[in-house]
């Protein structure tokens, strides 16, 4: 369920794209699912970060 959350979300944030690519920066973050066990999976987060127009 959690794989198709990520992937309906990824193509959403793709699709939405409206903004020039030099104005964003896209990335996949890779964190544990649970910090205090070594062993547990990896959950995919996918982030978009929108520059600023201006400085201030």
């Amino acid at each position: 369920m959690k794989s198709w959350l990520l992937l309906f979300f990824t193509t959403l944030l793709f699709a939405c794209n409206t903004t020039p690519p030099n104005k964003t920066i896209d990335g996949v973050l890779e964190v544990p699912d649970n910090r205090n066990n070594s062993d547990s999976r990896t959950l995919k987060l996918v982030y978009k970060v929108l520059k600023a127009k201006k400085a201030d």
